[in-house]
Formats: C-alpha cells, structure tokens, sequence
C-alpha cells in the first residue's frame, strides 16, 4: 500500500473545543440542501471567485444547493501589489447577498506546525 502526505501533521494540531450554537444552527441549515464544499487557504489560484459567480448563476435558475467555502486568508506578508484577488475574495464572500443562507464562509482554525 502507497500513500503520501499532504501537509497534515494531525499530531501537532489543536483539537476542535467544540461547536459553538451559533456554528451549529449553520451547520443545521447547511444540511437542508445539497452543499459543494471548498477547503483550504483563499488564494486566486484555486477558483473561488468562478465558483461564486458559477453558483450565483445556479441560484438565479432556482437551484437551492449550497456552497460551502472553509479556509483562511492565503499569502499573508505579501505586499499589497502581490496578493492579487485575495481581498476581492474575502469582500466578495463576506458581502455576498446570500451569505449564511446559500453561501457560506468558515474560517478555519490556525493550524500548529
């Protein structure tokens, strides 16, 4: 048997204190419907600004599924010039119309390495 690591170092992280009311009431809404799910960092490269626009499309034709997008801000440190879309994703999930009804943002802890 084969395997290869994707950067998870299980052992070193922080478990999970539990869900919060809140986080539990979105959870409970998130599973009325069908739910796409996008994890990792919010970094240009990895299409979170098509899959939007893809389902504010989907979501004007009437279809009900959800889309959920965990992760944290991507490329920290960078100066303004190299950080490309990052911001335009964070205002764009964050300001978003159906957000916490249809479109969802989670961030996710800080991972210890």
């Amino acid at each position: 048997m084969e395997y290869s690591h994707h950067g998870a170092d299980i052992s070193s992280t922080i478990p999970s204190g539990g869900i919060s009311a809140h986080d539990l009431d979105r959870v409970n809404l998130i599973k009325q419907n069908q739910s796409f799910l996008m994890v990792g960092t919010l970094e240009p490269r990895k299409g979170h600004l098509q899959a939007i626009a893809a389902f504010d499309k989907l979501w004007a034709a009437g279809n009900k599924s959800h889309l959920v997008i965990v992760g944290k801000e991507g490329w920290k440190g960078l100066p303004d010039e190299a950080d490309r879309t990052i911001p335009e994703i964070v205002y764009t999930i964050n300001n978003h119309p159906l957000l916490n009804e249809k479109l969802f943002g989670l961030t996710m802890p800080v991972m210890n390495y």
